[in-house]
């Protein structure tokens, strides 16, 4: 779990996708209403660290 949230501080920019730690979907955050706005990609090393920890 340690290393999505590293992966996640990377990504973590208001203009960078961020990453969900449980799907590994990327998502941006809207701010305006406070919610994910997911993109339909998944990021490749997190779902590698998942697959080696399950």
């Amino acid at each position: 779990m340690a290393g999505i949230f590293g992966l996640q501080l990377m990504y973590n920019s208001n203009n960078n996708p961020l990453i969900d730690a449980e799907t590994c979907e990327l998502y941006i955050k809207d701010s305006q209403i406070n919610a994910k706005q997911y993109l339909n990609k998944f990021d490749s090393k997190c779902i590698e660290f998942k697959n080696l920890n399950p």
